[in-house]
Order: C-alpha cells, then sequence, then structure tokens
C-alpha cells in the first residue's frame, strides 16, 4: 500500500504538508495520481515562486516506509 505525501511551498516561509487521503494498492497507481495531482497544482500555485515537492511512500504495518 502507497500514499502520496506533499510539501507545498508558497514563498520562502510559508508551507503546508499534506496528503490526497487516498491509499493505493501499488506504486505505479501512486506515480499515475501522484504525476496528475502535480500537473493540476502547478496550473494553481499561487506565486510563481510557488512549487510542490511530493513522493509516493509504501505503508507497511511498522508505518511508512520512505
Amino acid at each position: 500500500m502507497y500514499i502520496i505525501i506533499f510539501m507545498l511551498f508558497l514563498d520562502s516561509q510559508t508551507f503546508k504538508i499534506s496528503s490526497n487521503q487516498v491509499i493505493y494498492p501499488d506504486l505505479n497507481t501512486c506515480k499515475t495520481s501522484e504525476k496528475i495531482i502535480n500537473e493540476s497544482l502547478e496550473k494553481q500555485k499561487p506565486t510563481k515562486n510557488s512549487f510542490v515537492i511530493s513522493k509516493c511512500v509504501q505503508m507497511t504495518n511498522k508505518g511508512v516506509s520512505i
């Protein structure tokens, strides 16, 4: 199982860490969704200097494996 973690940098001092609250069954499905969401976020960014960093991470029975 995988989740997507987003780090949204709005300016030099403002950021948010988020997830889209979806658990994916495999890495390929997660990466496909990650790409689509990143493209959408890029189109909606509030300033030209805003950016997002994201990663699909694997869920394990002990937590998240990066």
